[in-house]
């Protein structure tokens, strides 16, 4: 609804309608449909008959369509798309809720995009529809096929599984919400579609949180609230993963997204791994990193506070051994 007013949007809506809209501080779809359509007349050169008409014409585009508590009832229940190391998705309630959105938030080279690719092959295996928006280009199909390989899978299964992986690289706020509406648009195109995964949404705002005015922070809100829409009406997770910075000298670290964001997923973890390189009592699979620690900071569904080590290895996203403790030699 904070989208602004185009010419698109409606025949009737010209240059010299949208400049007098503008002059009266009409300038977005919001706007338009939360004023009475008698001062919209006096607002621009609209007839109160065309006025209803553009109304009519904006209501059926981003208004949502009714629907009643039976036919809630009555939507086939969606399984929770787990990962493959239990521990973390059961901080989620046995993996990835359908119809929600959750973040990923860490600092860099913690594991976010690890995480992604395991759930993402996760999909794929268990025959579902993946679409990856990748504004780091950084989303490795090979990495993904290694995961798969490491799941008993051929090459040739390997190959016909990828089949149903979308890529497409966005370079801005403007080229995802462009690839949102797609998807929304076009939901018979996208058939099967499971995981939506943006990686990552804070490259793709910080330039735009850090210019001055507020253009950034109502991009943002319109990324959000589409990806919630375009979740529940898909009946999809939107997996999207977010950076932390550094918020002042001595201050710590901080979300890249801000304040602003907060409030807008379902469900967030923050992830973090270890510094200390100290040699542990139980010995780690080959080739894997330091361990990871997954944190549930905010859930509608699960009890928040909860955390889960997990290793990240050749062979995907894995449990991390239990710590020990060690016993005090005797006198």
């Amino acid at each position: 609804m904070h989208q602004y007013l185009k010419n698109k949007e409606c025949p009737l809506l010209s240059e010299d309608v949208l400049a007098e809209l503008k002059n009266n501080g009409i300038k977005t779809v919001l706007a338009f449909l939360s004023r009475d359509s008698e001062a919209l007349i006096h607002a621009c050169s609209l007839t109160y008959q065309e006025v209803v008409s553009v109304k009519k014409v904006l209501f059926a585009k981003y208004s949502a369509l009714p629907c009643s508590a039976t036919d809630l009832l009555d939507q086939p229940s969606v399984a929770p798309l787990a990962s493959g190391c239990d521990r973390v998705d059961g901080l989620l309630g046995g993996g990835l809720p359908a119809g929600d959105l959750v973040e990923l938030c860490g600092p860099s080279a913690v594991g976010k995009t690890q995480l992604c690719l395991a759930w993402a092959a996760a999909a794929l295996l268990a025959g579902a529809r993946v679409l990856v928006a990748d504004a780091k280009c950084e989303f490795s199909v090979d990495r993904c096929r290694r995961f798969l390989r490491r799941r008993g899978r051929s090459a040739q299964e390997c190959d016909r599984l990828l089949e149903r992986l979308q890529y497409a690289q966005v370079f801005s706020m403007q080229e995802l919400l462009a690839l949102l509406e797609a998807v929304r648009s076009r939901r018979r195109l996208h058939a099967g579609l499971r995981l939506l995964v943006v990686d990552s949404l804070a490259a793709l705002a910080a330039p735009l949180l850090a210019s001055p005015g507020f253009i950034g922070f109502g991009l943002l809100t319109d990324v959000g609230t589409t990806l919630k829409s375009v979740a529940a009406e898909c009946r999809l997770t939107a997996l999207v993963t977010n950076d932390l910075v550094q918020s002042e000298p001595g201050g710590g670290e901080r979300p890249a997204l801000g304040l602003a964001w907060l409030h807008v997923p379902h469900h967030r973890l923050l992830l973090s791994r270890e510094t200390s390189t100290a040699p542990g009592p139980l010995a780690q699979p080959p080739r894997a990193g330091p361990r990871r620690t997954a944190t549930l900071a905010k859930s509608i569904s699960a009890p928040c506070g909860t955390s889960a080590d997990f290793l990240v290895t050749d062979a995907g996203v894995e449990e991390a051994p239990i710590a020990q403790k060690r016993s005090a030699p005797e006198d």
